[in-house]
């Protein structure tokens, strides 16, 4: 986990949504996992669904 993810998760919940982290999605039949969302927020009022890929990877 990154602060970028901490500071997003942080955010979206300040604002009422429901957040979600590092969820592992597409389960493999010969064990694991397909990939992992590292944050996703649901805000109920408008039901919109946020999904975050956050990297610290800079390209000088």
């Amino acid at each position: 986990m990154s602060h970028l993810e901490d500071l997003i998760a942080e955010y979206y919940d300040w604002k009422g949504c429901l957040v979600k982290r590092n969820i592992k999605v597409g389960k493999l039949s010969h064990g694991g996992w397909e990939m992992e969302l590292d944050v996703i927020a649901f805000d109920p009022h408008t039901e919109h669904l946020v999904h975050f890929e956050l990297s610290i990877d800079t390209h000088s």
